[in-house]
C-alpha cells in the first residue's frame, strides 16, 4: 500500500491500494495537489490529494524506481531498469516522450534550476524534448545538483573520479580522482555546491568530505557502516549519513565527530535507513528504509517527532 499522511499530526488521510505489488517510489507535485506511485509491474498512477482518487494512469513495460516532476509541474519523469527515462505530459494527450540510454536506475532525477534540462546518471538531458545535452564526458556515474542550482557533481565510475560542473553551461570546473578509497559508491552534496560526500561500497567503510572549489579532501570519516545517501545541513556544519544497518549520523564537518545518532525502527534482516533528507529550514530530519517505517526527526535534539507507518519499501 502507499499513504497519503498529515505531516503535523502524523494522522492517516488516505490509504491508496496496492492490488499485491510493490510501489518502488512516490513523490509530491509541486504544488502539493497530487501524488504520483510507480509500482513493479510500471504503472505509475497519480492521485488527488485531497481526495485520493486517481486522477491519471501510465502504463511501462518494465519496473519503474524512480520518479520527479518537473519545476512548473507540466511533465512527470520516470525511470525504468533498462535506462529509459519517460517524459509524461499532464497536460496533453498523447502524453510520453521516451529518453533512453539514460543509465540504470537506481540513483536520482535532478531538474536545473530553470527546468529546461535534467541530470541523470551523469547524463544531460532537454526536458521538453528528451534529446541528449552537453557531453559531461561521464559514460555512468551518480549525479546531484545543489539546492542552489549553481553546482552539479558527478561521481564517475569509469574511472572513479568526481566531475564538478556548472549547470547553468555544463562547463567542467573540477576533475578529481577519488584516491582516498578503493571504490567510491554513495554521493551528496551541500545545498550550496561548496562540499561533497562519498561513501565507500566496500569495508573499511568511510566517508571522504571533498572542497567542491579545490578537490581536496577537507575530512576523512572512518569506522562507520555502509551508506550511500547523505545530506548537509544548510550552514554546511553538519553531515548526515544514512547507514543501512547502523542507522543515521550526524557528523560535525569540521571535526569528523559523531554529533548524534538516530536509531530508526527496524526489522529483523532490513535496511532502517537508506535515506536521508533535511528539510529547507534545517530544523527537521526525514528518514526511511526497508522496515516499513518513515521517521521524523528535530535535529537540534535528535528526538524522534513524528512515525509514519505502512510502507512496504522506501
Amino acid at each position: 500500500l502507499a499513504y497519503i499522511f498529515e505531516t503535523h499530526t502524523g494522522a492517516l488521510l488516505y490509504e491508496i491500494p496496492q492490488d499485491d505489488v510493490l510501489y518502488w517510489t512516490a513523490t509530491y507535485s509541486p504544488d502539493g495537489r497530487y501524488m504520483t506511485t510507480a509500482d513493479q509491474r510500471g504503472v505509475i498512477h497519480l492521485w488527488d490529494v485531497q481526495t485520493g482518487q486517481e486522477a491519471r494512469r501510465f502504463s511501462h513495460t518494465l519496473p519503474a524506481n524512480v520518479s520527479a516532476f518537473t519545476p512548473e509541474g507540466q511533465f512527470l519523469v520516470t525511470g525504468i531498469d533498462d535506462g529509459t527515462i519517460s517524459f509524461w505530459d499532464l497536460q496533453a494527450r498523447p502524453a510520453q516522450i521516451d529518453i533512453a540510454g539514460a543509465g540504470h536506475m537506481e540513483g536520482k532525477i535532478a531538474f536545473t534550476s530553470d527546468g529546461e534540462e535534467l541530470l541523470s546518471h551523469g547524463r544531460v538531458f532537454d526536458s521538453h524534448t528528451g534529446a541528449r545535452g552537453p557531453d559531461t564526458g561521464v559514460v555512468e556515474g551518480f549525479s546531484a545538483l545543489s539546492r542552489d542550482g549553481r553546482t552539479a557533481m558527478i561521481l564517475n565510475w569509469h574511472p572513479f573520479e568526481i566531475r564538478v560542473l556548472d549547470p547553468r553551461t555544463w562547463a567542467t570546473r573540477l576533475v578529481q580522482p577519488v584516491e582516498c578509497m578503493e571504490q567510491p559508491y554513495g554521493i551528496g552534496i551541500s545545498p550550496d555546491g561548496s562540499l561533497i560526500a562519498i561513501g565507500s561500497f566496500n569495508a573499511p567503510y568511510k566517508i571522504c568530505v571533498y572542497d567542491s572549489q579545490s578537490g581536496e579532501v577537507v575530512r576523512v570519516i572512518d569506522n562507520v557502516g555502509l551508506s550511500h545517501k547523505f545530506a548537509f545541513t544548510a550552514d554546511n556544519r553538519i553531515l548526515l549519513s544514512a547507514e543501512c544497518w547502523a542507522g543515521t549520523h550526524l557528523f560535525d564537518v569540521s571535526t569528523g565527530a559523531v554529533i548524534r545518532s538516530l536509531q530508526e525502527t527496524s526489522a529483523p534482516g532490513s535496511c532502517s535507513s537508506d535515506d536521508v533528507s533535511v528539510s529547507p529550514d534545517g530544523t527537521l530530519i526525514l528518514t526511511g528504509g526497508y522496515s516499513g517505517v518513515a521517521e521524523l526527526w528535530e535535529l537540534s535534539t535528535g528526538k524522534l517527532l513524528r512515525t509514519f507507518v505502512g510502507h512496504t519499501d522506501i
